[in-house]
């Protein structure tokens, strides 16, 4: 009997071109170094307790550096000997340029077998989501396309079929379930990938500071690979897929590093929703840099831009709506186009950790008596929470009367999405719309414990 051969699909399906080194799930090794370089161990590890990666591949220490060799060895990587005091010299990986070429191409090209699906395709998924482009999209689509070619296949093998090949019919049965049901999850993923859109935040050094080299300086220093990797620890997204590929603005008065820098001092203003992500940077970047005094205020976006165009005296603005920094812009404050994404977020629906309020989709935001707690509609959380819900209702998963029962059912509206969260911790509300950053809470402080991603209560699949 040949349906091994069959289910193989090794006949029906063309394979993708061969490069001089066709390596496969091996390029997410690449993916875990492109922001910024990392010794062997350190790749191994965070691939190891990365709670999306280590679900789809889970190699031992010994083959992680074996394939490190044979990515080094292609010219995807390149290994430098950094020297420490107190212990011995070690070798950190850094993507090459044509490591980074493999590695996008990689994570942009379809999985060409369906025995590579299962783990090849949610690791170029997950690399190819953190593009600010449409990467993961037109991905998921490219997909679609061939498992559809598969699933046609399938079926056109089945009709040939004859009563004594029932074995062979009901392994191509089995093999088309699983297909279909591929399919189906690509389609939940093509909307995740189309309605809910990134946050995006942006930051700019004010025109008129008195300190503009440390003001530039700081914002490099948010936008660089080592402040990316501390905001993804807060639970931020990238701004893009390597934060070395912006570069940071022309500093005029290139900064001495050294003890002078210690009697000037920047403030700095920014959105509620990164208070202690950029509390850790401030910190970061002071000690960097002689121990200068960085003065944060953090509030909502709305206000802070409003206090900033009334003339308050700041260095660096950090917004979490890149609407809000045209009012800055308009009161000449900053410069047009000097605003750099640093950072993006996604919304995220939580209820009390003792909540018995239960969510499947959209629609039971409108059940009577539920109380909602959202961000006022001039701060930057209200305005996603509720331009989300004006989408919803355009793409049908909101009724037009219950996008009203939605927001007859908002109990508060508060002026920053620390204050929103607040209501639902202190029981006040039974559901809030924050950012993604905010309920991460790596020491397990927070009380409100039941998460809904956003994207999965819009397709009713939570």
């Amino acid at each position: 009997m040949s349906s091994l051969k069959i289910i193989s699909f090794k006949e029906t399906h063309t394979r993708m071109p061969k490069t001089s080194q066709p390596f496969t799930i091996e390029h997410a090794l690449l993916g875990l170094v492109r922001r910024h370089p990392l010794h062997g161990y350190e790749i191994y590890q965070r691939l190891k307790t990365h709670p999306t990666l280590n679900m789809i591949w889970n190699p031992k220490q010994s083959q992680v550096y074996a394939m490190l060799k044979k990515l080094e060895q292609a010219g995807f990587l390149a290994a430098t000997v950094e020297t420490q005091e107190a212990y011995p010299p070690r070798r950190v990986l850094r993507l090459t340029d044509e490591g980074a070429t493999a590695l996008a191409h990689w994570f942009s090209r379809p999985v060409q077998r369906w025995e590579d699906v299962q783990r090849e395709f949610p690791a170029r998924l997950f690399f190819a989501q953190n593009s600010i482009d449409d990467t993961a999209r037109n991905l998921v689509e490219q997909q679609r396309s061939i498992s559809r070619t598969w699933l046609t296949d399938l079926q056109q093998r089945m009709r040939s079929l004859t009563a004594c090949q029932s074995s062979e019919w009901l392994l191509i049965q089995l093999r088309m379930h699983q297909v279909q049901g591929f399919l189906n999850w690509l389609d939940h993923c093509l909307v995740y990938f189309s309605e809910p859109v990134f946050v995006v935040h942006t930051i700019a050094a004010l025109q008129d500071s008195p300190q503009p080299a440390l003001a530039q300086r700081f914002v490099g220093y948010v936008c660089s690979a080592v402040g990316q990797a501390l905001l993804e620890q807060y639970g931020f997204l990238p701004a893009c897929e390597s934060a070395e590929t912006q570069p940071a603005p022309h500093a005029p008065d290139e900064l001495t590093i050294g003890h002078a820098t210690a009697e000037v001092s920047l403030t700095v203003f920014a959105a509620a929703t990164l208070k202690d992500a950029f509390q850790a940077l401030a910190y970061a970047f002071s000690t960097a840099h002689g121990g200068c005094t960085i003065n944060l205020t953090c509030a909502g976006s709305h206000y802070l831009a409003d206090e900033i165009a009334q003339g308050a005296p700041v260095d660096v603005f950090a917004s979490a709506n890149r609407k809000l920094m045209a009012p800055v812009i308009q009161a000449g404050r900053m410069a047009s186009g000097s605003e750099r994404i640093f950072a993006r977020n996604r919304l995220l629906v939580v209820t009390g950790k003792h909540s018995p309020v239960q969510l499947s989709t959209l629609h039971d935001l409108a059940q009577p008596g539920l109380k909602i707690a959202l961000g006022s509609r001039s701060t930057a959380i209200g305005h996603y929470a509720l331009d989300m819900l004006a989408k919803a209702e355009q793409h049908g998963s909101l009724a037009p009367n219950e996008r009203e029962a939605v927001l007859h059912n908002v109990a508060f509206y508060e002026q920053d999405v620390r204050a929103v969260l607040a209501r639902v911790v202190g029981g006040e509300a039974d559901v809030a719309i924050v950012y993604t950053s905010d309920y991460h809470d790596p020491m397990g402080e927070t009380t409100a414990s039941l998460v809904y991603p956003l994207e999965e209560l819009w397709l009713g699949i939570g």
